[in-house]
Order: C-alpha cells, then sequence, then structure tokens
C-alpha cells in the first residue's frame, strides 16, 4: 500500500539544527547541565516534517526544463 503523504527532513526550528536546548536561560558555564539535547530533532538536528503539495508543486514548478523532464520520467516509471 502506498503512502499518501510525503515527509521531509529539515533543520530543527528549536535549536537551529545545533542540537543544544536550553532549558531557559543563556548558556551558563557554571552550570552544563542546563543545556540538554534538542528534544525535538534527532542526533542530526534534522525533524521530519510533511511536505504539503502546494510546496512540493512550486518546487517542481521551479526546476529548469531538463530537470523537470528527467523528474517526470523517474516518477511515470513503475517498478514490475
Amino acid at each position: 500500500m502506498p503512502l499518501d503523504k510525503l515527509y521531509v527532513r529539515v533543520r530543527c526550528s528549536i535549536c537551529k539544527g545545533t542540537g543544544m536546548y536550553s532549558a531557559g536561560g543563556f548558556h551558563d558555564p557554571m552550570n552544563p547541565l542546563k543545556w540538554k539535547t534538542c528534544p525535538h530533532c534527532d542526533d542530526g538536528g534534522l525533524v521530519i516534517i510533511e511536505a504539503a503539495d502546494n510546496v512540493l508543486a512550486d518546487f517542481i514548478n521551479s526546476l529548469d526544463e531538463v530537470r523537470k523532464f528527467a523528474l517526470v520520467q523517474k516518477i511515470s516509471k513503475r517498478k514490475k
């Protein structure tokens, strides 16, 4: 059964992809445990979000004709 949604991995908007999460306030070198790993993203600082249909369509429309044609060819191929 094919999936009906497309998900993409993007940089975490909470920690800006650093993986460091502040429990509040500024960095305090005397209290290193104040900074934890970000609970919102993975080890690479990425989160998984659903790609909206209009974003996908805008991306495809922004491609040059050669890349767009190659992408359409890949999409139209079916595995047997």
